[in-house]
């Protein structure tokens, strides 16, 4: 499972996670504040089969990255 959180306006962000990361768990919050790093947008959270955290990603990712990070947990 892939999560993305975000604090951009929820039409804003589901217009470009639509289009970008259809296949995703995606959230948004109303601010960052609890996070100590800052802007950064979105927040990837790749969770495994057996709801471990595997890896986190800030801001804006290549397809080809982003399948490389996550094709160890399928």
């Amino acid at each position: 499972m892939v999560v993305t959180l975000t604090d951009e306006p929820t039409e804003q962000a589901r217009a470009v996670l639509h289009s970008q990361a259809p296949e995703t768990v995606n959230g948004t919050i109303d601010s960052f504040g609890w996070l100590a790093i800052r802007d950064f947008r979105p927040f990837t959270l790749i969770v495994d089969r057996n709801g471990v955290l595997r890896e986190y990603l800030f801001g804006d990712q290549a397809y080809e990255t982003f399948e490389s990070r996550i094709r160890p947990y399928l």
